[in-house]
């Protein structure tokens, strides 16, 4: 399964989390370019940890009043939440995710020969 030049991630969606990323950088005037990079990869750790709550839910081992709340909606919520911030904080780290993908994609493809 070879990859081909393409759009992985849409101009649309591209577009969506670069406006996104302006609206939140008003919420924090006063950070800096790098201060803002911190914060974004603490909310990942953040998002990581409440996907990881999802993901042992979705096999039984978490407490009852959380497992009352699990559902394939919250945890497709918790994929979707690292997705974007993933993509939030590769825009602000001037990252074209694009590229990115395509590259990682050849690599996994000669590793696992497919």
């Amino acid at each position: 399964m070879k990859t081909t030049q393409g759009q992985y991630i849409t101009k649309k969606f591209l577009q969506y989390t670069k406006d996104l990323t302006g609206i939140i950088q008003k919420d924090f005037p006063n950070f800096s370019k790098n201060e803002f990079m911190l914060s974004q990869i603490t909310k990942i750790n953040e998002e990581v940890g409440e996907l990881s709550g999802e993901v042992l839910a979705s096999v039984g081992y978490q407490r009852a009043e959380k497992l009352q709340k699990h559902s394939k909606d919250t945890l497709a919520s918790e994929f979707a939440d690292v997705f974007i911030t993933g993509l939030l904080l590769a825009q602000t780290c001037d990252i074209d995710i694009n590229s990115a993908l395509e590259k990682k994609m050849k690599v996994l493809e000669q590793r696992y020969k497919i």
